[in-house]
């Protein structure tokens, strides 16, 4: 039985609207995962600070692996926009024996991307879905999910797809993505530039699963990075990178059921 709570505080001056919404957002992932048996938690990763370790998060811990027969690779369609360097991590893991998932297919939203180029070169099919070949968004949409579906995966992996998904795609498949920030904080298509520009001490990156809001999904997993006196955007998003893509592997190793996530550690 899902249990409630309450978070009592007396409004102050200068909140700012939406200053809740990490416990709005708490909410209504465990909402979402108590009707989604197959998620993860405990959601979101709340950060706990230890004195002369920094800051730690907690992860989801992936209770009900997603493949569909028992002992065979999680089949992934792998979504991507750009240069594919999350889509590389995949690959190069999928090359490792015993490594638990195959990518069938990589799609994107538009020709000529060095993510559909890396899959060419490793011998996986691709598919290209335009927004701009349609007439509307829900006709893209519809277009997506039925490509997607075509190959018949367990799991669709938005890797660095910059668009956002839409119902016919949502009700068909489940998806994770990944961010560069510690969700629930900096959402959107700047997080590392938010997090610099608000001061933070930690950033880092998450996956989580997709939903129809923009990086509101139930987290799954979280690692921490220490922002560095000095840092610029590009400096710390490449340090971010870096994490990101060990994330995505083991994300995928979880829910494949051949590991446990557990505690990150701040880099």
């Amino acid at each position: 039985m899902l249990r409630s709570f309450a978070v009592c505080r007396g409004t102050q001056a200068g909140d700012a609207p939406g200053a809740y919404s990490p416990v709005v957002s708490h909410l209504r992932q465990l909402s979402f995962v108590a009707s989604n048996p197959t998620c993860v938690g405990p959601f979101p990763a709340f950060a706990e600070v230890t004195p002369g370790l920094g800051r730690r998060t907690r992860l989801g811990r992936v209770t009900n692996p997603l493949s569909a027969a028992p002992g065979a690779p999680l089949r992934l369609v792998v979504l991507v926009s750009g240069s594919g360097t999350l889509l590389q991590a995949l690959i190069d893991a999928a090359g490792e024996p015993g490594f638990p998932a195959r990518i069938v297919a990589v799609g994107a939203d538009r020709e000529g991307t060095l993510g559909v180029e890396r899959a060419v070169g490793a011998g996986i099919p691709s598919f290209v879905v335009a927004p701009g070949t349609y007439a509307d968004r829900a006709a893209w949409d519809a277009a997506l999910a039925a490509a997607i579906a075509s190959y018949s995966p367990e799991l669709v992996v938005s890797a660095g797809f910059m668009r956002i998904l839409g119902p016919a795609v949502l009700d068909g498949s489940r998806i994770i993505n990944t961010h560069p920030a510690l969700l629930p904080s900096f959402p959107g298509a700047h997080g590392v530039r938010d997090a610099l520009a608000h001061g933070v001490r930690v950033t880092g990156t998450t996956c989580h699963w997709v939903d129809a809001g923009v990086d509101t999904g139930p987290i799954i997993d979280q690692r921490a990075v220490r922002v560095e006196p000095g840092d610029t955007e590009e400096s710390l998003h490449e340090r971010i990178k870096v994490e990101e893509r060990a994330l995505l592997v083991d994300v995928v190793r979880a829910l494949a059921g051949q590991i446990q996530l557990d505690f990150a550690q701040v880099k």
